[in-house]
């Protein structure tokens, strides 16, 4: 027996399928056996973090310590899982900013 899926698979639409398959013979008396399949659905890396809101704007005192917090962002990630986001600033920009 071979098993083939003929529409796309989604963990965001369905993460378990159950299947229960029966063989059967053709003897007299017929004799037959089933077993329970179950299939899990691996969630794959296939969302990009999405900010919320999409953009930041801010306003930073000249005179303002370093190190002080000047601005929140926050993205989620619709992937399945506690997978931390990392959200960082590349030092690069930084600087083409301050030019």
């Amino acid at each position: 027996m071979k098993l083939t899926n003929d529409s796309s698979i989604s963990f965001t639409q369905v993460q378990h399928y159950i299947f229960v398959v029966q063989a059967q013979d053709t003897g007299r008396p017929s004799l037959s056996s089933t077993v329970t399949v179950y299939f899990n659905i691996v969630d794959l890396n296939d969302n990009a973090p999405l900010f919320d809101p999409m953009s930041y704007s801010n306003e930073i005192f000249e005179n303002v310590t370093i190190g002080s917090r000047v601005v929140t962002v926050s993205a989620t990630d619709l992937d399945s899982g506690k997978k931390p986001i990392q959200i960082e600033i590349p030092h690069r920009k930084i600087i083409d900013m301050c030019r």
